[in-house]
Formats: structure tokens, sequence, C-alpha cells
């Protein structure tokens, strides 16, 4: 079988370089919108702190987040047909009628923390209220 000079007539260096990856065709502002935090603020009592979060966390993953990088501690009891249940919040325990109640953005939630999914800008607040 007869081939062409040219093709037989590689360097070693041409052979041993891994090839030069092609311009992906991701759209750059796609990728930083998958990466780009959203910050949320939380209140508690007379207390406020802020957590960076990625977009499509709930409350519950915030505060997960927020026990990890600052002062802000809870305790929660998973019930599995209802999620989570919020027992404590630094150091004030749910008693005697008094419970802690979710609001986000000023609005009483009806669902609990983990089905609460927050957004850039979002206000979380806890209140310690008679029920």
């Amino acid at each position: 079988m007869y081939w062409p000079k040219e093709k037989s007539e590689k360097k070693v260096e041409d052979i041993l370089q891994p090839p030069v990856a092609e311009k992906s065709s991701v759209d750059s502002s796609l990728i930083q919108k998958i990466v780009t935090k959203a910050q949320v603020n939380f209140i508690v009592g007379d207390k406020k702190y802020s957590a960076a979060i990625l977009p499509g966390q709930s409350v519950y993953e915030a505060m997960q987040i927020l026990s990890s990088t600052t002062s802000f501690t809870f305790k929660a009891k998973y019930y599995p047909s209802l999620g989570y249940f919020i027992d404590e919040i630094n150091g004030v325990k749910n008693t005697d009628g008094f419970y802690w109640t979710l609001y986000v953005n000023d609005t009483y939630s009806t669902v609990g923390a983990a089905q609460v999914i927050l957004k850039d800008g979002d206000k979380v607040e806890w209140k310690y209220e008679k029920k």
C-alpha cells in the first residue's frame, strides 16, 4: 500500500502534543447566572443576618448556611409527613404556647422552612409568637 509523503511525515511533537480545545459555545452569561449567589436577609428577634445562597435553595438550607458561618443556631425535628419543624432558634425553645413562626417578605408562611424557595433580596423573619 502506498501512502503519500505528506501523511507519513509527522513530527514527534505533533503526535505528543494534546489537541487544542475548541472554544465552548456555552454562553458565559448563562454560567454566571448558574453560579451567582442570591443574597437573603434574616431577622430573628433583634438580630439580623445575611446569607449568600445558591438559586433554588430553601429557608432551611439558608439556615444551615447561617449556622455554619455566623453565630446563628437552630434545632429542628424532621417529621416524614410534614418536613422540618423548628424547635429552637438562638437558644430560645418553643415552650408554653410560644413557637417560632416563619415570615417571608412580611407574609406569614403557610408552608415549612424546607418548602420555601428563596430568591435574591428575600427577607426571612422568624417571630417568636404565641399560637
